[in-house]
């Protein structure tokens, strides 16, 4: 067990598809040798919640799987893959706590060992802060044309943002 550090922006796109940008700072053992890890990378995220279900700005909690690549850093550069579960339970309107349970996998070069892989399993704990309007969605037409020329609404919503900054957070773990 290590300490780590997290710092992160990302945007809900629609009510269920998110992204983020994450640099994370950490000291890990490798093979008996003790190492500063550094790492950036971009993650698309899938809020369950808001897919299975209606979305409500109000939900206490929220689950996200996701996926993301990028670069680590130690000894070499690396590139590396991120899979995991963001969890975010809800304060306020504008800030919460979250819980990022995430491993990530590299060939291992990045600590100067060639051909032994490594994989990385990870706790993250912070706070995040939304900015803009958390709630700021608003409903979009999706017209759909049919062969025979005629136009129709599908069933379900589509939503997106009003403003750019709407539905954007911060986190900090």
């Amino acid at each position: 067990v290590y300490p780590h550090g997290q710092l992160g922006i990302g945007k809900w796109v629609t009510t269920y598809l998110g992204t983020r940008f994450m640099f994370e700072g950490f000291n890990t053992a490798y093979k008996g040798n003790n190492y500063k890890y550094m790492s950036l990378h971009g993650d698309l995220l899938l809020n369950l919640n808001s897919l299975i279900g209606r979305h409500k700005p109000d939900r206490l909690w929220s689950v996200s799987p996701y996926v993301g690549a990028g670069f680590a850093h130690s000894v070499f550069n690396e590139p590396t893959a991120w899979a995991g579960l963001y969890n975010t339970f809800r304060i306020s309107p504008v800030f919460g706590a979250y819980l990022d349970l995430q491993s990530s996998a590299s060939q291992g070069r990045i600590f100067g060992d060639k051909g032994h892989p490594f994989i990385s399993l990870s706790a993250f704990a912070g706070l995040y802060f939304s900015l803009g309007n958390e709630g700021g969605w608003s409903r979009q037409e999706l017209r759909i044309v049919r062969p025979d020329r005629k136009s129709y609404l599908p069933e379900g919503e589509i939503v997106t943002n009003k403003r750019f900054i709407d539905n954007t957070f911060v986190t900090v773990g």
